[in-house]
């Protein structure tokens, strides 16, 4: 039912849903070391390898803060 409603897997809905709170949070936060992986972790993402791969969906990079 979820696919026929929204149109992706239930999982896909969260992975989003997630990135897009990880986005959110580093768009507002002062860069420093590590805070995209303290964030990522916050967010559920254990391992830094998946959550990389799954930034490639938004095609950007944390921005760089002088």
């Amino acid at each position: 039912m979820f696919r026929e409603s929204l149109g992706i897997a239930p999982i896909t809905y969260v992975r989003h849903h997630r990135m897009h709170g990880v986005r959110r949070v580093l768009l507002n936060v002062e860069s420093r070391p590590g805070v995209v992986k303290n964030v990522a972790l916050e967010w559920g993402f254990w391992h830094m390898g998946n959550f990389s791969a799954t930034t490639a969906n938004f095609s950007e990079t944390p921005p760089e803060r002088r």
